[in-house]
């Protein structure tokens, strides 16, 4: 039980952090009035993503490697772009916190 809460708070503040990095990505790199539309497609993007292939409920979940690959390569771009963007130390606790998460599911055996 207390394994299966750790793994949805983790989960929570991994995909929040990833959309609010996407997000902020697009707000600082594109000038007024482009950062409303990139900001609004690198969140919205993601979250269809999200949401087609690693989300639990999605038909086309992807599944074992596939669906590890797949999240560490979104909690890998979304590091980078808190990198650029705030800086290394927060992309490495947030990288620190996605590692933590993904150990997590993995010995619960959630992925």
């Amino acid at each position: 039980m207390m394994v299966h809460l750790s793994h949805a708070v983790l989960a929570l503040l991994a995909e929040i952090g990833a959309l609010i990095a996407f997000g902020r990505f697009g707000w600082t790199r594109f000038d007024a009035p482009l950062h409303y539309l990139a900001t609004a497609l690198l969140v919205i993007g993601p979250t269809i993503l999200w949401a087609r292939y690693a989300a639990p409920a999605a038909r086309a979940r992807l599944s074992g490697g596939l669906l590890v690959g797949f999240k560490l390569g979104f909690f890998a771009l979304a590091t980078v772009a808190f990198g650029v963007t705030d800086g290394w130390q927060i992309a490495n606790f947030y990288a620190a916190l996605c590692v933590a998460h993904m150990l997590v599911a993995l010995r619960a055996g959630l992925m």
